[in-house]
């Protein structure tokens, strides 16, 4: 799966859809807000997340730009 700024993800464990602010090595950058509509930010392992629609393939690469 190719992971890039903007894409839609969520963690493979679950939880909330979450925006990819920006991608530096292996760490994902995202962004989302809350149940109470707070903006929430953290950063994650690229092999913990993938694409939150249901068109998901084997593996991550990593399109920086």
């Amino acid at each position: 799966m190719e992971l890039k700024k903007g894409d839609v993800v969520r963690l493979k464990s679950g939880g909330p859809k979450m925006t990819i602010k920006f991608i530096e090595g292996e760490t994902v950058a995202c962004v989302w807000f809350n149940e109470k509509n707070q903006k929430q930010e953290a950063a994650f392992e690229a092999e913990m997340l993938e694409k939150s629609d249901k068109d998901r393939t084997a593996g991550i690469s990593l399109v920086r730009g």
